[in-house]
């Protein structure tokens, strides 16, 4: 699974500043290629990287990218706490492969808030409980007309229980508001519990998400019926600026693998150095660093090979030609960039956007 996010200049910059040696997990290399290539991107256009631009990140990138935002909710910082927020409105959209991360919107009344609240000035009604439930708990929105938030499995859990109580309460508006929050959210909370118990289970193998929701298929494909073999330079869209293609990957090519192996949907990532990273699309593992000339057997997954990041037409065939000269640009104030991404209505965003670009012509 991939797709194409706007992940905020703040995040952007604090990935390449730690650098490709800080990437540990598969999801946090990916992510250090897709800030790269937006870097690249940007400059081509003659921009800075305060700039807005849009990534193609793999399901385990927009995970470690979250990680980050996740961390940042508490920062002293306003820009990454703003920046933390902005990215998280993606939140629903990330897969995790372990299904106790899995997030669920919930939204309650004020008829109910006042049950479940954390009260000013008072030690937290959940620091007794674990710290899934603490963290999930600390992060909802409270407020006089209602609360609302993302809460993990259980999270969810720990309230459906307490909201079971309240179905019998003498408040009428109380009662119906539980049972409400209970028919609604019940559903959504065994199934992922479901999930949650097969990952758990030793020797039997877990759901994942997509499987949970969409159902699994009877047999799956075991592979392309027509695949080439030759040097990973050759597969479709890879030396385009931005392109993760995702291929089906029969293994190396060589005299001793005239013929491929086991088939696997990977996606290809650029490390930097003309290395590039073999994702397996399922399971995440990475299955092969490469280099341009390296010899694979492959072919094209046309309904998930994603659409690459848009840039100028370049040539790589042909001497690059010698750059005419850019004109000045001067610097953008961050804070203004900031406002220009994340202000409060259409409006404002227009305005400093307007602002940005005569600041970055002019100066002023």
């Amino acid at each position: 699974m991939s797709m194409t996010i706007r992940v905020p200049s703040q995040i952007r910059r604090h990935v390449l500043k730690k650098g490709r040696q800080a990437a540990k997990t598969p999801g946090e290399v990916h992510l250090y290629a897709a800030c790269q290539e937006g870097a690249a991107t940007l400059e081509s256009r003659g921009m800075n990287s305060l700039n807005t631009i849009e990534l193609h990140l793999t399901n385990a990138a927009l995970g470690a990218a979250l990680d980050i935002a996740r961390g940042w909710l508490d920062s002293d910082n306003g820009n990454n706490v703003m920046a933390a927020k902005s990215l998280l409105k993606f939140e629903l959209e990330y897969e995790p492969s372990d299904p106790r991360e899995i997030r669920h919107e919930i939204k309650m009344p004020k008829s109910l808030t006042g049950y479940f609240a954390p009260r000013y000035g008072y030690p937290s009604p959940y620091e007794k409980d674990s710290e899934v439930v603490k963290a999930d708990m600390g992060r909802m929105g409270w407020a006089t007309a209602g609360a609302s938030g993302r809460v993990r499995t259980e999270t969810l859990g720990l309230i459906l229980r307490m909201m079971d109580r309240l179905t019998d309460h003498d408040h009428s508006a109380v009662k119906r508001a539980a049972s409400k929050f209970v028919s609604t959210y019940t559903a959504p909370y065994e199934k992922t519990q479901k999930l949650i118990t097969a990952h758990l289970a030793k020797g039997e193998p877990a759901l994942d998400f997509t499987e949970a929701v969409h159902g699994r298929d009877e047999a799956e494909a075991a592979g392309p019926t027509e695949w080439k073999s030759g040097e990973l330079r050759h597969v479709m869209n890879l030396t385009d600026r931005g392109a993760s293609p995702v291929i089906w990957f029969g293994g190396k090519a060589g005299r001793k693998t005239p013929d491929p192996g086991e088939w696997r949907v990977v996606v290809v990532n650029s490390l930097g150095s003309g290395k590039y990273q073999l994702t397996d699309m399922g399971t995440q593992e990475d299955v092969l660093t490469a280099a341009l000339t390296s010899q694979i057997h492959w072919a094209t997954v046309e309904q998930t090979t994603p659409t690459p990041v848009e840039v100028e037409d370049q040539e790589h065939d042909e001497p690059e030609a010698k750059p005419a000269a850019k004109p000045q640009l001067y610097e953008v104030p961050e804070n203004w960039l900031e406002l220009a991404e994340e202000g409060n209505t259409p409006q404002a965003r227009a305005y400093w956007t307007r602002r940005c670009e005569e600041y970055r012509r002019t100066g002023k």
